[in-house]
């Protein structure tokens, strides 16, 4: 599991090192619960206990191949507060110099994206101390919503003092056809290829509001789109910035080669996100690239000139996914078999 960034993989004892020196910082383990290790000794032993497991993973820095922080799920079993036998809980942590630098919430897009496309938990649940702020706005970013729960977690280090905020993953949909149901990666392909993005808002008035739009990404997490300078779609984000996004890249009408039945085959994605018009003129001409890049590729010669000519009248919006799209698709073999849970030709 990886992003551009960081990967997460399982603890190795050569992280020994990099283990003690983070996890000795006495900002840290506290906050999350956990004591300060006072020796490399200790996080040796830790490496190999505690983390020696299959539901633990350390975050590493890509560009430097050092263990900064760690992140893993817990199950009903071993939770800190009472989840369904079917739930998981997820905690993380990362070294003191990453913090506020998106690294937590990369690591939490990753482990929920296993979570539900790999272990098929029905509920995802986290927490954090109410003297932690930080981690909520970490978890909200990443699709969870506060439950105004609080529980009492003596078992955890400075619990019998703090209490806990309970947060819920609020993304899993109920797919009615879970045969059906693709991955995140997948669903983020049919996003780049479709050759168009439905944006669901709603607008000022409570209605809805959908409309096709031309998107681009870059990091599979910021789509960009631009658009006038007024507008129903800018007046709906100042007051409902969150949105539906729906692409579909094949839709074809057949008939059922077993049954002779009127159906229809599809590749379609659904993701959830946050809109944000983008007023800083650096990342506006960022996103118009992106989109002119996708959308006219062999005109991009004349791109700094239209630049100069239009920008100061374009509205350049931004989608920020707060959660991992969901793919869904209808097809049949050569052999007039219906692919289902995810076999490809």
């Amino acid at each position: 599991m990886e992003t551009g960034k960081i990967l997460l993989r399982y603890w190795e004892e050569s992280d020994t090192e990099a283990l003690f020196k983070y996890a000795s910082d006495p900002d840290v383990g506290p906050r999350a619960g956990w004591p300060v290790h006072k020796s490399v000794e200790e996080s040796r032993e830790i490496i190999r206990t505690f983390f020696h497991n299959e539901t633990t993973w350390a975050i590493v820095l890509k560009e430097t191949g050092e263990a900064i922080g760690c992140i893993g799920y817990y199950t009903h079993e071993t939770s800190n507060i009472p989840i369904g036998e079917n739930d998981c809980e997820v905690g993380y942590w990362v070294g003191k110099p990453y913090w506020n630098k998106g690294i937590c919430t990369e690591a939490l897009k990753l482990m929920l994206d296993y979570c539900i496309n790999e272990k098929h938990f029905e509920d995802i649940w986290a927490d954090h101390f109410t003297g932690n702020p930080a981690s909520g706005r970490v978890m909200e970013k990443c699709g969870f919503i506060d439950t105004g729960m609080l529980n009492k977690c003596s078992q955890l280090v400075g619990g019998d003092k703090d209490m806990v905020k309970v947060f819920k993953y609020k993304g899993l949909k109920k797919m009615r056809k879970k045969s059906r149901a693709m991955d995140s990666e997948w669903a983020l392909e049919i996003m780049h290829k479709a050759p168009y993005i439905t944006v669901s808002f709603i607008d000022e008035e409570g209605k809805p509001y959908g409309l096709p739009l031309s998107l681009a990404s870059d990091d599979d997490v910021n789509w960009y789109f631009h658009g006038a300078l007024e507008g129903k779609k800018l007046e709906a984000i100042k007051t409902h910035p969150e949105v539906c996004l729906s692409a579909v890249t094949r839709c074809a009408p057949t008939v059922g080669p077993k049954d002779g039945s009127f159906t229809l085959q599809f590749k379609s994605a659904i993701a959830f996100g946050k809109a944000e018009i983008v007023n800083e003129d650096t990342e506006k001409i960022h996103g118009l690239r992106l989109i002119s890049e996708r959308f006219l590729p062999k005109h991009m010669d004349a791109f700094d000139q239209s630049i100069a000519r239009s920008l100061s009248r374009t509205a350049v919006v931004r989608i920020t996914l707060t959660e991992p799209p969901t793919g869904k698709r209808k097809q049949y073999d050569k052999e007039g078999v219906e692919m289902k849970y995810g076999r490809m030709e």
